[in-house]
């Protein structure tokens, strides 16, 4: 019996609904407001797609797992729409370079990498309580640019845009872990000459830790 393909808005759905589900149980009591404000954090993630340098009709050029770490700051701001659940936030992201092994034919090596990676993301998330747990929902998209490199020391920096989504499940007073899902699409670089070789896009599962700072310029 052949089964359906998911794809990767589908699979991003069920491994946050299954990271809320299995966490709910260990977070302690919730807060009205817990999301609001200022938050920063670490994130350890993996890659698989196409490398922005290069045609993505090469296989030289495909991350497979590869993984990286980052981290994140942003700031959330719970609006009086829908019961008062809905969030509106902003977030900028950074991580750093990808594991260096994309090899050629094995005649004659070349070494393909991302340096870094910059997300900007505007976000629109709803909460929830699962027992006693607060959850944020939420979906989010906006601009990246990915620094990448050869094996020769040459770097290009490709201009994209990103969407997702993810869910965050407060585990402590002050503190979140969540899951995010997030592709990107990526204007393309031969390495031949200056022109665009169209566009290409890889995509990424994060494990995302978390600490809430409340402001002081909320009510």
């Amino acid at each position: 019996m052949q089964h359906a393909k998911l794809t990767g808005l589908e699979k991003a759905s069920l491994a946050t609904t299954g990271l809320v589900s299995a966490v709910a149980v260990m977070a302690g009591s919730a807060t009205a407001q817990y999301f609001d404000g200022f938050y920063m954090g670490l994130s350890v993630s993996s890659l698989s797609g196409d490398l922005p340098w290069g045609p993505s009709w090469s296989s030289d050029y495909q991350m497979e797992g590869d993984t990286t770490l980052g981290g994140f700051i942003g700031f959330n701001k719970s609006v009086g729409v829908g019961g008062g659940n809905l969030v509106l936030g902003g977030e900028i992201a950074m991580q750093g370079l990808t594991a260096d092994d994309k090899n050629g034919d094995g005649s004659d090596v070349s070494v393909y990498g991302i340096n870094s990676e910059i997300d900007l993301k505007m976000r629109v998330g709803t909460t929830m309580a699962i027992g006693s747990a607060p959850v944020l929902r939420y979906g989010f998209a906006g601009v990246s640019s990915v620094n990448h490199q050869n094996y020769y020391g040459e770097s290009h920096a490709s201009p994209g845009v990103n969407f997702g989504l993810g869910a965050e499940v407060k585990v402590g007073s002050n503190f979140g872990i969540g899951l995010e899902y997030q592709s990107r699409s990526m204007d393309a670089y031969s390495g031949e000459s200056d022109n665009d070789d169209g566009a290409n896009s890889h995509d990424q599962l994060t494990l995302r830790a978390a600490m809430h700072f409340k402001s002081r310029l909320l009510p």
